[in-house]
């Protein structure tokens, strides 16, 4: 290189200079080897610097640490070594010692051939940011808390309501009892699927909604979903007609609980808004390429659900707000139809989560299809820990179970719940008491409520693991109305061998009775 194209390099090297010193950015200009060069003029501003040449000539770790303290600046010299090694503007954050101020500093190369190399050290004010993120992460937070709070508020009376519906359901009752008795199951039933709609919207919102995918059994699945919107079709004079294709897979890899969920949330909106006629359940493969509604073409195979109605149809104009959470259409034309206005919002939710997409097609005063497009994935079989039939009658008499629960009215539905199976369980209202008992008696099985004061079922849990060696193995149930996957974490790493979300159903109190009381004691008629 000449020394007039080295002149020239100075000239372009200054001008560039000049021109970023006019901007209000906090910059040094540093060689290879960390050396300042150069201080801008807002940087001097900025830090009340009197004489910015006695700065250059430093390392620039060291300016830093003038300003920002010594511990703050520690990865300056690693930010260095990786922007030498070929990095890109690495960047870190240091704090200022005095008035709680974030900075962002990051490293750029401006020339790799003047002066063996140059680089920009910039300084940004990152506090008002930072402050923003921190306050974004604890209003998620309370959100979070408050969400289990709820749960746990809702589900604790919810759990009374429906468990002596249940107890109640086996004594002697006279017609007219047994229909109120079913009228209430119903309005328990559709108060707690509001709630679920709410909480699970929340943690949509939140960002909390997490997804488990594993393989399950399709024809179990879809016989299960048919005949339980079956009975409420025929209730209000409607026939519900399945169509499932015959290529379908045995087993289907997918979230089962997510997909429950959104079907019967399309077939409850059919149902509903179905004066007259009948519900259609289609199920069927669709290949790469085809065209789902809407002219959208799919990406690769997907299994598509749809609920076709002969109901009443939505109008053109309300066709956009059909996903969109508290939107409840035509509501002088519905206002017998309860609900939230959330099923939809969740159900499209919940597809997008599981890599599909939510669709309807519909003729106003002619009837609508819902559809549901999953990605399509066959499944190994799954394997089978039980071979449990919910009609298989299970006697478990003579079981050792202990519960603990600080609500009353808790207590007296699992006394009734569990004699169904000849069992007569020891109650506690509290943490110690079931320590104390326990201290005296050997339990095959203890079901733990979660949330209790002064001692709660996750301390109380590791206090049992260690009251005793016969204690260290036996089953801990876990009764929880806390539907956090984060609550359950905490459950399980407490020692809990298993879980019971409340309102606990029948069928799952039988099947955790069957998986944990015949291994301790107990014998199939």
């Amino acid at each position: 290189m000449d020394s007039e194209e080295l002149e020239h390099l100075r000239d372009e090297n200054n001008r560039l200079r000049s021109l970023i010193s006019s901007f209000a950015i906090l910059f040094l200009t540093v060689d290879r080897e960390g050396t300042v060069q150069y201080v801008s003029r807002s940087y001097v501003t900025h830090f009340g610097i009197v004489d910015p040449t006695k700065l250059v000539g430093k390392h620039f770790s060291s300016v830093l640490a003038t300003f920002f303290g010594k511990q703050s600046v520690v990865g300056t010299a690693e930010l260095l070594t990786k922007l030498n090694e070929g990095a890109f503007s690495p960047r870190m954050e240091i704090n200022a010692r005095r008035g709680g101020k974030r900075f962002e500093c990051v490293l750029i190369k401006l020339s790799e051939d003047f002066n063996g190399g140059e680089i920009l050290v910039k300084l940004t004010d990152v506090t008002a940011m930072y402050s923003a993120v921190l306050k974004a992460e604890e209003a998620a937070n309370a959100k979070t808390a408050f969400l289990a709070t709820m749960s746990h508020e809702i589900r604790t009376p919810m759990n009374a309501i429906i468990g002596l519906q249940n107890a109640v359901k086996q004594e002697p009752l006279t017609a007219r009892q047994q229909n109120y008795l079913e009228n209430m199951r119903r309005s328990s039933q559709s108060l707690l699927s509001i709630i679920n709609d709410i909480l699970d919207f929340s943690k949509i919102e939140s960002g909390k909604l997490q997804f488990d995918f594993a393989g399950f059994d399709l024809p179990e699945f879809l016989r299960g979903i048919y005949e339980t919107s079956m009975w409420t079709a025929k209730q209000k004079g409607l026939i519900l007609v399945p169509r499932f294709s015959a290529n379908l897979p045995k087993y289907f890899f997918s979230d089962e609980n997510k997909l429950r969920q959104i079907l019967n949330n399309l077939l409850s909106n059919s149902v509903k808004y179905t004066p007259c006629g009948f519900v259609e359940l289609r199920v069927r493969k669709e290949p790469k390429g085809a065209k789902a509604p809407g002219k959208r073409y799919l990406r690769q195979d997907m299994l598509a659900f749809t609920v076709t109605d002969t109901g009443i149809g939505i109008k053109k104009e309300d066709m956009s707000k059909l996903f969109s959470p508290f939107e409840q259409l035509d509501l002088r034309r519905n206002k017998n139809v309860v609900g939230t206005g959330l099923g939809l919002a969740i159900t499209g939710k919940m597809a997008s989560g599981m890599g599909g997409f939510a669709c309807v097609e519909s003729v106003y005063n002619e009837g609508s299809a819902f559809s549901v497009y999953i990605p399509y994935k066959e499944a190994e079989p799954p394997e089978v820990e039980d071979d449990f039939d919910f009609d298989t009658p299970l006697d478990l008499t003579g079981l050792r179970v202990l519960v603990v629960d600080d609500v009353d009215v808790n207590l007296i539905v699992a006394e009734a719940v569990l004699g169904e199976y000849g069992i007569t369980p020891d109650l506690a209202a509290s943490g110690q008491k079931s320590l104390d008992m326990a201290a005296e008696k050997d339990y095959d099985i203890v079901f733990m409520d979660q949330m209790m004061p002064i001692m709660d079922g996750l301390e109380t849990t590791m206090h049992l693991r260690h009251i005793s060696e016969h204690y260290k193995n036996i089953p801990i149930i876990a009764l929880t109305a806390n539907v956090t996957p984060e609550s359950h974490k905490q459950l399980r790493n407490a020692g809990c061998n298993d879980i019971l979300l409340k309102p606990i159903e029948d069928v799952k109190m039988k099947a955790a009775l069957f998986k944990w009381g015949l291994g301790a004691r107990g014998t199939m008629k």
